[in-house]
């Protein structure tokens, strides 16, 4: 007898999830809104990928859309039954519908499912509990009897949370402490404290843009700390939008009058506004604060003009040897009629690491000046410059030195072909 033919097995073949790389993308990005309509639009073409919905669910639940949001993690439901994370979180948004007795059954299934859910047994814990009496069972065992009626206290649940989250925060474990601070903000969409608290782990995260929507929500509903309006303000000046960053600033300093750094970005922001009063006023109040802070003076500097020298010069004094300082010093001490002081502080930006040519053309210009004309020719070498070779060129010419003027009209016409036509002529 022969035997059957064995006939290849094929494997049952799904085609594979769409890739969500554009949602997520958007997320990233605190996009949240178009990537809530990405993954919708990859739902279309598959309707039973667990993930995509549970983006969506999760998005809604971060715009306050708890209804649409129980839509969503509840077709979810019939995947993964057994889900404990999912009855949780269906239970906290019908917290927020009012649904509390729909929610108190979910957050006991999702329980009962996980013993140790840790949203689930913080979401119960918001639910208003009678004053418990004892009461004594046939089997002889204490019990809670819940026939006593008196006045409902709530928890602390989301600054439990919020406790939590810091503690980790402080050991670096800031995955887990966003964990923690989602939560929270779950049950208590106003705990202004853990919205700020996130805004600060996306800012450290580098996302801006959710830092900045947490930081939003937190001051609104913590206006009292002066930390929340100088975090969202140093984001607004960061994006150059001033307009927004000046009021939280100053609101920062009414709430701390001490805090210096808000002190230090409002002037700054008054003087991108072109308000240079108001920049003078908190920079003096700056300097009353730290009258060493060199840097204090290179900021009056730039806005008080009347007095720039004073400034630099005791910017200088305070030890600052930033190229710019002293380079401008210089000019300030040129322009009142100080040229060996000019010269000096013009050696030392010279020599400063993060020189530039503008010091060594400032020494040549003031060599060819005073007819010091052995000094310019090794300032123009390290740094060459049209103008100034022309002029040295036309000195060498007067002292005879053929040779030496034609090496230095070479040099300027190559740096700036227009003045072949004064060599020539």
């Amino acid at each position: 007898m022969q035997s059957a033919k064995v006939i290849p097995l094929s494997a049952g073949f799904r085609q594979p999830h769409a890739e969500d790389t554009v949602a997520k993308r958007l997320w990233e990005e605190g996009r949240v809104e178009e990537a809530i309509a990405s993954w919708r639009e990859l739902l279309e073409s598959d309707s039973e990928c667990v993930a995509h919905r549970k983006h969506v669910a999760q998005g809604l639940m971060f715009l306050e859309q708890w209804k649409a949001a129980i839509e969503e993690w509840n077709l979810c439901l019939p995947l993964e039954p057994d889900s404990a994370d999912l009855l949780a979180r269906i239970g906290v948004c019908h917290l927020h519908t009012g649904d509390q007795a729909n929610a108190w059954l979910l957050l006991q299934q999702a329980l009962r499912l996980d013993p140790a859910h840790r949203l689930a047994a913080a979401a119960l814990l918001t639910r208003p509990v009678a004053r418990y009496g004892l009461h004594v069972v046939p089997n002889g065992i204490l019990t809670l009897d819940e026939s006593e009626t008196g006045s409902c206290a709530g928890h602390p649940v989301s600054g439990d949370l919020y406790q939590q989250a810091r503690l980790r925060m402080e050991n670096h474990q800031l995955e887990a402490a966003a964990e923690l601070l989602e939560e929270a903000v779950w049950i208590d969409p106003l705990h202004g404290p853990s919205l700020l608290a996130l805004g600060w782990i996306e800012e450290s995260r580098g996302r801006r843009v959710w830092a900045l929507r947490y930081y939003e929500r937190g001051v609104k509903c913590a206006p009292q700390s002066w930390s929340g309006h100088y975090n969202l303000a140093r984001l607004y000046a960061a994006a150059e939008d001033d307009a927004r960053a000046r009021p939280h600033l100053e609101r920062a300093i009414l709430l701390k009058p001490d805090c210096t750094n808000a002190m230090w970005l409002l002037a700054q922001v008054c003087e991108r506004q072109l308000d240079i009063s108001e920049a003078l006023i908190w920079l003096e109040h700056l300097r009353e604060a730290d009258p060493r802070n060199a840097e204090v003076c290179v900021a009056l500097a730039r806005v008080d003009h009347a007095n720039i020298h004073k400034h630099l010069e005791a910017a200088v004094a305070m030890g600052s040897k930033r190229y710019e300082v002293l380079f401008n010093l210089g000019v300030a001490r040129w322009k009142a009629g100080d040229t060996g002081g000019a010269e000096a502080i013009w050696r030392q930006a010279a020599d400063a690491p993060d020189a530039k040519r503008e010091a060594a053309h400032a020494l040549s210009a003031l060599a060819l000046s005073g007819q010091q004309y052995g000094k310019a020719p090794d300032y123009l070498h390290q740094h060459p410059h049209a103008g100034l070779l022309c002029l040295l060129a036309h000195v060498y010419e007067a002292q005879g030195e053929q040779d030496l003027a034609s090496d230095a009209w070479k040099q300027a016409i190559e740096l700036e072909p227009e003045y072949s036509r004064r060599y020539f002529t």
